[in-house]
């Protein structure tokens, strides 16, 4: 009776530190990813690697745009201040060979005139043969093109 005591007494004793070691086990594991999912929003997005920055400013208009290759086309991140309010406006991007690509296309608001609007786009063209980026407005005007 006592040796049957003493073993169940044992048993219950590793099940406790087991289920101990499992708490801590998912413990640990839930601070490690809570921690990777904070600091991975914390951290700015780098920079794709061969990204360009092209920028310009013609009168009032100012232009800056990241260009951003993949494979065998672009992305294209415009940030454009100075145009008035409602505006129909258009990006280009233009290459070597003097191709012209519509990466995108906005109506300008109020807010652009100072605070400026950044504007996302892309366009199907080889990254290494983009030598200009350029917003125009809806009657083909250029208002700003920014140069490699």
């Amino acid at each position: 009776r006592a040796v049957r005591r003493v073993r169940a007494e044992s048993v219950a004793a590793r099940r406790r530190r087991g289920l101990a070691m499992v708490a801590a086990a998912v413990v640990m594991a839930v601070a490690l990813l809570g921690g990777g999912v904070l600091l991975g929003r914390a951290l700015p997005d780098p920079a794709a690697e061969g990204t360009r920055t092209l920028a310009a400013q013609q009168g009032a208009v100012a232009l800056t745009a990241a260009v951003e290759p993949a494979n065998g086309w672009v992305r294209v991140e415009a940030t454009v201040r100075g145009i008035p309010a409602g505006k129909r406006c258009t990006i280009i991007v233009i290459g070597s060979d003097g191709s012209e690509n519509v990466a995108g296309s906005w109506l300008t608001g109020a807010a652009g005139v100072e605070q400026g609007a950044t504007i996302d786009g892309s366009a199907i063209v080889d990254p290494a043969q983009v030598v200009a980026v350029a917003i125009r407005d809806e009657g083909g005007a250029d208002l700003v093109t920014a140069r490699t």
